[in-house]
Formats: structure tokens, C-alpha cells, sequence
């Protein structure tokens, strides 16, 4: 288990679980729900990185290391299609791995919407996110990233 996104997991539970502080104020909880889809946008990003770099550095030279997390850095707007063809660059057995799970399209629908809201947040624009699909998102959020590491570090 890689510690970043357990640290990352850890912070996330935590601020799920100070929305209840402000169930009381509709407004507060939305803003804070947006808050929320942010840090999850985050944490797909910010997990693939982990995942992948880990891999390669145990499985790769240090120049192909350092390369390939070199390109990572800019891996941004991680929708499943987007996640799905840099699997297939790296191993066409991850994408199919990733793509026979039970719950895939469960899964590429709650990260697609996290990456939408996210994008739309960031835009500006108004979002009808609540915390109640917020949480709903992030616990499929983890199941896809727990999935995927056991299918890349396995």
C-alpha cells in the first residue's frame, strides 16, 4: 500500500466527516461539497501518479523511471477514457483488467463526474453537486483506485 495515498484517504475521510458541522447551513455544505469534489479530482490525479511511478521505479532502470514519472507530472482531467489509454500504454492487461471489473461502469461514472464537476468548479460555472452524491462518488472514487493498484503493483 503506498503511504501518499493512504495520507491522501485519511485526509478525505476526515473532511467527509466534518460536512456533518455544517449540516445545518445548505449553503455552507454545498460550497463545501465543491470543496470536496476538488480534493477528489485531486485525489484520482494525484493516486495514478503514485501508482504508476512505483511500478516503474521498482520495475524499470532509472532512466525510464525518471521518464516516465517525468511525463506523469502533466497526467491533469483524468476521465476513464483518459485513464483507459494511458493503461493501454503501458500494459494492454491493465485496461482490460480495469474494464472486466463488476462494477466498472459504476466506476468510470463516478470518476467521469468528479472530473466534470471539477472542471466545472474550476470554470466558475454553478454545480447541483450535493454532499450526499459527493460521498457516493468517493467511496467508488476508492474502490477504483484500490483496484487499480492491486492490477499495477500486483
Amino acid at each position: 500500500m503506498l503511504q501518499e495515498i493512504r495520507r491522501y484517504e485519511q485526509r478525505l475521510d476526515s473532511l467527509f466527516n466534518k460536512s456533518s458541522f455544517f449540516a445545518s447551513d445548505a449553503e455552507l455544505l454545498s460550497h463545501w461539497s465543491r470543496y470536496l469534489c476538488v480534493l477528489v479530482s485531486g485525489y484520482i490525479e494525484i493516486s495514478i501518479y503514485e501508482i504508476l511511478t512505483e511500478r516503474v521505479q521498482n520495475k524499470s532502470s532509472p532512466d525510464i523511471a525518471r521518464f516516465v514519472t517525468n511525463s506523469l507530472e502533466n497526467f491533469q482531467n483524468p476521465k476513464m477514457e483518459k485513464i483507459k489509454t494511458l493503461m493501454l500504454s503501458f500494459n494492454p492487461e491493465w485496461q482490460k483488467s480495469i474494464e472486466s471489473h463488476p462494477q466498472f461502469s459504476e466506476m468510470a461514472a463516478a470518476v467521469n463526474s468528479v472530473v466534470a464537476q471539477r472542471n466545472q468548479i474550476a470554470h466558475g460555472e454553478s454545480s447541483s453537486l450535493t454532499i450526499h452524491a459527493m460521498k457516493d462518488y468517493y467511496v467508488i472514487v476508492r474502490k477504483f483506485i484500490e483496484h487499480l493498484e492491486q492490477v499495477i503493483l500486483t
